[in-house]
């Protein structure tokens, strides 16, 4: 069954039917929650036909992994679960999210599928908005600002550090340290992060952008590699003051994570013997590193096929939610070439 959904800008309405609510407004209802605190009532007034309250009963739904389902939600009531697959377990639970919670926040600095799956413990009431509604919100309010910022921290941040080799030895301790020290910073178009000869001082990890990664050859730029989100570079930096083998610069405004060398080696420093382990990552880069720089048309031909790759599986997965049930178990929907006629592709024998 799907949610029950009407938007905050109905449900004041209603109220203005009833006579104590004659003056009440679509912001007024949202300014009582405190995730809309700092938010001009005004601006709320603006965005409340697009926030809806959305009801789920148990067992239900409400985000499915692999998705690319564009909502942030705030739980109004109930409790939900937070599940991934795993190999072991098809719904590994990560946690549980109750009244005052939140969840699908990556929406706004990601294009990827949902990395989680969302189930309703009991029924539930949210709120649920559009991924551009959210950016709106973040725009005008600091707090809200900061709380997808520590969001973004406690949830994918740690998960896309732990991908780096340098960062899979730290052993937990030390990573909760690593992750206290980040910066969040904002990059205008255009700006160059570093030059090429630039002494390293800082690791750089991508949270929403693109970076080109270039030298200049003949007073041309040549370019090394294409960056975006999740990836990082200047990694050797955090081990080594060496100077920058190549420039890297941003094609469009965007969000870094960056990690100054000397905050990350007084940690480190705190294991001797994982210093040791650091060194041989470093050694493994810096080969990696020049394999790159004599053939760069394998970085660029990478690229391509990862973009490739996610434009094919955002259309598989519009393809895979067109199903239905029938008397013969679930069926995929979907439209032949030049016809008006849905096909039904059973999906189960």
């Amino acid at each position: 069954m799907p949610p029950i959904k009407y938007s905050v800008r109905e449900i004041s309405d209603k109220l203005k039917n009833i006579f104590f609510f004659k003056n009440i407004s679509p912001g007024a209802i949202l300014k009582e929650m405190d995730f809309f605190s700092d938010v001009n009532e005004s601006f709320l007034d603006e965005i409340a036909d697009q926030v809806e309250i959305c009801e789920f009963i148990k067992d239900d739904i409400i985000c499915r992994h692999g998705q690319f389902n564009d909502r942030f939600y705030i739980l109004l009531s109930g409790r939900v679960k937070v599940i991934i697959p795993t190999e072991e377990n098809p719904r590994y639970e990560l946690s549980i999210l109750e009244k005052g919670d939140f969840f699908g926040e990556e929406i706004i600095f990601s294009s990827d599928p949902r990395i989680s799956s969302i189930l309703a413990i009991v029924d539930v009431m949210t709120f649920a908005m559009p991924g551009e509604v959210l950016k709106r919100l973040v725009s005008v309010s600091q707090f809200i600002r900061i709380l997808m910022d520590q969001r973004y921290i406690e949830r994918k941040l740690k998960r896309d550090l732990r991908s780096s080799p340098l960062f899979t030895p730290l052993s937990d301790s030390l990573f909760d340290e690593v992750l206290a020290k980040v910066e969040l910073i904002t990059i205008p178009q255009k700006s160059i992060i570093f030059n090429e000869g630039d002494v390293g001082d800082a690791f750089y990890l991508i949270r929403e952008g693109e970076a080109t990664v270039y030298r200049e050859i003949e007073n041309e730029k040549k370019i090394i590699s294409i960056l975006k989100e999740g990836q990082f570079f200047g990694e050797i930096s955090l081990l080594s003051d060496e100077a920058r083998n190549a420039s890297v610069e941003v094609s469009c405004k965007s969000e870094l994570v960056r990690i100054k060398r000397d905050d990350f080696l007084e940690i480190a420093q705190k294991d001797h013997n994982l210093m040791d382990e650091l060194q041989d990552v470093v050694k493994e880069r810096r080969r990696r590193r020049d394999d790159l720089l004599r053939d760069p048309s394998i970085a660029i031909f990478t690229r391509k096929l990862l973009d490739l790759n996610k434009e094919i599986n955002k259309h598989l997965d519009i393809i895979t939610q067109c199903s239905i049930d029938t008397d013969n178990g679930s069926a995929l929907l979907a439209t032949l070439p030049d016809s008006r006629y849905p096909y039904v592709y059973p999906r189960d024998s």
